[in-house]
């Protein structure tokens, strides 16, 4: 169901929250400002940390 999820985001306008969905359609999830030059602005993604590369325990040579 990866098709139909929407992309939470704001209103570049008035910085209300918005959502996307997956045909690139957006909307105010509140009350709208009722802009027609607005943007819909996609909310950055909290990913995964980085992983630490260091290798702090290396094994031992038997």
């Amino acid at each position: 169901m990866s098709g139909s999820q929407m992309t939470p985001g704001t209103c570049s306008a008035c910085g209300g929250e918005a959502e996307c969905g997956p045909s690139g359609g957006w909307w105010h999830t509140g009350t709208s400002c009722g802009r027609f030059d607005a943007e819909f602005r996609a909310a950055r993604q909290q990913g995964a940390p980085p992983r630490d590369r260091q290798i702090n325990e290396p094994r031992r040579n038997r």
